[in-house]
């Protein structure tokens, strides 16, 4: 109906403003790395990090976002870095329309937003803190 008829001009116009600005149409050929980083080359912002707390928590300002239950990623286990397009607010910020990222991608995508090349690690879920009782070892 109405949905095909906007998605038809949709493309058309796509395909007039390709042509007329010479942009070559390439495949990615099977390659699904080159899509991912295309997907975070325009939503670097929009990154998080997963916590020890097992929440996630944007790169830059700390807050709090959950995977929404209707995400693909939700019953999976949750990866150590995502991007995501939109936040729905209800009684958690869920994110939606989330990829799983390789950190090294936002800061040679987006060196200008991110300038902790070095912090970045694996995940800090991954990372194994010590117990008090071994720190007052150490201090012994």
């Amino acid at each position: 109906g109405l949905y095909a008829v906007i998605i038809f001009f949709t493309i058309l116009l796509l395909l007039f403003i390709v042509r007329r600005f010479g942009v070559s149409l390439l495949s990615a050929e099977g390659d699904v790395e080159v899509i991912l980083k295309c997907i975070v080359a325009g939503q670097f912002a929009n990154a998080a990090r997963l916590h020890m707390d097992g929440t996630y928590r944007t790169l830059r300002g700390e807050s709090a976002l959950a995977i929404h239950p209707s995400s693909v990623l939700y019953t999976e286990d949750p990866p150590p870095y995502v991007v995501y397009n939109d936040v729905i607010l209800t009684s958690n910020n869920y994110m939606r329309d989330i990829t799983a990222v390789d950190p090294s991608w936002l800061a040679d995508l987006a060196p200008h937003f991110y300038e902790f090349t070095p912090k970045m690690k694996e995940s800090v879920v991954t990372e194994k803190r010590p117990k008090l009782s071994e720190l007052f070892q150490r201090e012994k």
